[in-house]
């Protein structure tokens, strides 16, 4: 069994533990329990470029199958190359709720926030002055006058889309400038360009 997260956690496999249906990090107990696994190995994607961030993905193959219950339960894969610009989606994490403060929500967070044209995000970003790149295995997702975006500590956690019953994990937490702010949208890696390389690496 296998979960996807970003390329930067450095602690080798057989030290990190997952922790799976989890919401109140501060809690001892909650009416449905969490479960821990074991990592069996972890998977960086070979072409990570930490400077540019560009294929930040990584796999993790934990030690044992694990047991789906109603909190506990599978996310779907895109399909390759699959566009979804203008899609509402949701982004949920631990992260910190505004930018630069020290402490994080004991509760899992969520937030709406649109994905946008790569081209667009570009524009937006440049009008600030920022030089960073939005390559196509990116993905922008937040709003021109900001208000709404994942943030610190969001890293690796999933951008989801729920449609016709069923929820897709179309990015995940990448990168940022800030937190929320205007032209500045969250960054995202894009799923839907990376489904050859997961099917290869858990099949």
């Amino acid at each position: 069994m296998f979960l996807l997260c970003e390329s930067r956690c450095r602690t080798p496999a057989n030290n990190l533990r997952v922790r799976l249906g989890d919401y109140n990090l501060r809690a001892h107990t909650e009416q449905l329990a969490h479960e821990e696994y074991g990592v069996r190995r972890k998977v960086v994607n070979e072409a990570y470029n930490p400077a540019t961030y560009q294929n930040d993905i990584a796999l993790l193959e934990l030690n044992q199958e694990i047991t789906f219950r109603e909190h506990i339960i599978p996310i779907c894969l895109p399909q390759k190359g699959q566009n979804f610009t203008g899609e509402k989606a949701t982004a949920t994490g631990w992260g910190r709720t505004q930018y630069g403060i020290s402490t994080s929500p004991g509760v899992l967070q969520k937030v709406d926030v649109e994905v946008i044209d790569s081209d667009e995000c570009q524009k937006w970003m440049k009008s600030v002055g920022r030089r960073e790149n939005i390559f196509p295995n990116m993905m922008c997702a937040g709003y021109k006058d900001g208000g709404r975006d994942s943030c610190q500590g969001d890293s690796g956690s999933p951008l989801s889309l729920k449609e016709e019953g069923k929820t897709t994990l179309i990015g995940l937490v990448s990168w940022g400038v800030g937190c929320a702010r205007p032209n500045l949208p969250g960054v995202y890696t894009r799923i839907s360009e990376f489904v050859d390389w997961i099917q290869i690496h858990t099949s």
